[in-house]
């Protein structure tokens, strides 16, 4: 599986880093995490609040599978349980390392 993950918003709203992630190429205590926490179930069904949080996240999440079918899902980070917000702060580490690595 792979993800696509954009973040917005926080202090410097005009940096938006994003990046994709394959699943298979973490370690396996990292993709246990990521895939228990960002299960397309969790994210189904939360909608964007009527107010924005000055300096909260949004973040822009598609889940393709391995078939090429995929899921996409816009949440606020104060919507998502912790684990899931991990997972969200370990992959965006992840990309912001490969983008100056780059």
């Amino acid at each position: 599986m792979k993800i696509f993950l954009r973040r917005e918003g926080g202090q410097l709203p005009t940096y938006c880093p994003q990046g994709m992630i394959e699943i298979n190429e973490l370690p396996p205590e990292e993709a246990r995490l990521v895939t228990e926490a960002l299960q397309p179930e969790k994210l189904r069904g939360i909608s964007e609040p009527r107010t924005q949080i000055p300096e909260g996240f949004k973040y822009y999440i598609r889940l393709q599978r391995d078939d090429g079918s995929f899921e996409e899902f816009q949440v606020q980070e104060q919507q998502l349980e912790p684990k899931s917000q991990e997972a969200l702060h370990l992959l965006m580490k992840r990309i912001q390392q490969s983008l100056r690595d780059s």
